[in-house]
């Protein structure tokens, strides 16, 4: 019976490895994979990041009234708290029109 509990058995699993792809080719796949893991590492560390509480403020719309050459920009963002609840977050921007 095939066993893999064997040193023997992967001692010659790695050797068919090694002469299908050969020595170098083996370096660039690690190379990648262990690339690959830290990305996935560092995004699901930053999502983690993103899903903490903020402090917001809010502004009554009424007070701001921007100017002829000023436009509002409004970012909308949800973002779900830790009871698993979502929370609307507008953010509001006043910026200048580009000149022509």
């Amino acid at each position: 019976m095939f066993a893999f509990d064997k040193p023997v058995v992967w001692v010659i699993i790695l050797l068919i490895v090694i002469v299908l792809f050969g020595a170098g080719r083996l370096t660039d796949i690690g190379k990648s994979l262990g690339r690959g893991i830290r990305e996935f590492k560092e995004e699901t560390q930053a999502a983690n990041k993103d899903a903490k509480p903020e402090s917001t403020t809010t502004v009554a719309s009424s007070a701001v009234t921007p100017a002829d050459n000023e436009e509002v920009v409004i970012t909308r963002r949800e973002r779900k708290r830790e009871d698993g609840t979502t929370e609307v977050i507008e953010d509001r921007v006043i910026r200048k029109k580009a000149q022509l």
